[in-house]
């Protein structure tokens, strides 16, 4: 069972990643709009990685998420038995790609408005 930091900065990380794999250059998003587009994905993407967890805050259907279910969730189930022991070196491993994801896109971002002009 690892942190809810980790679940969400791992959900958010592959949500960023995978919505910029999509070819943005033929829907012409500003820069303005693309940020903020990264933001609500983000946010999107680290809650749908935490939804198996908010079985146990309620204490019902614990039974929906055994199993590989568990694992459409940003590797929720996956995550959970890799890192059994709650590491904090984990999470932290885990927030800090989500940062350098997010630098790295934000980066890219910049030099291609510089490049195409937009």
């Amino acid at each position: 069972m690892s942190y809810a930091l980790a679940h969400f900065s791992l959900g958010a990380t592959l949500s960023l990643l995978i919505f910029r794999a999509v070819d943005y250059h033929s829907v012409r998003i500003s820069t303005r709009d693309y940020l903020r587009y990264d933001l609500v994905v983000a946010t999107l993407g680290g809650l749908w990685a935490m939804i198996p967890d908010i079985t146990y805050l309620f204490g019902v259907m614990t039974h929906l998420f055994g199993g590989g279910v568990s694992n459409m969730f940003a590797f929720h189930g996956l995550l959970d038995e890799f890192d059994p022991n709650d590491s904090m070196v984990m999470t932290f491993a885990l927030f800090g790609l989500f940062l350098l994801v997010v630098n790295l896109l934000n980066w890219d971002i910049g030099r291609e408005d510089r490049y195409y002009g937009t």
